[in-house]
């Protein structure tokens, strides 16, 4: 998903159905994902493409 798409009403049409999706973060929210971002358990899904599951952070700070 575009980061332009990213917001709490479109990220919880996407869980509400079930659905996985691939989501661009702003820069000015990487700070809410740092500690996760940060640890190695990146999956490598084809040569140069890495992947990370990071659940989306229940706080609203």
């Amino acid at each position: 998903m575009d980061r332009g798409m990213v917001s709490g009403d479109n990220i919880e049409f996407f869980r509400e159905g079930g659905r996985r999706y691939i989501v661009g973060t702003p820069k000015s929210m990487l700070k809410k994902f740092e500690q996760k971002i940060l640890k190695e358990d990146w999956h490598s899904i084809r040569d140069g493409l890495e992947v990370k599951v990071v659940p989306w952070p229940e706080s609203n700070d």
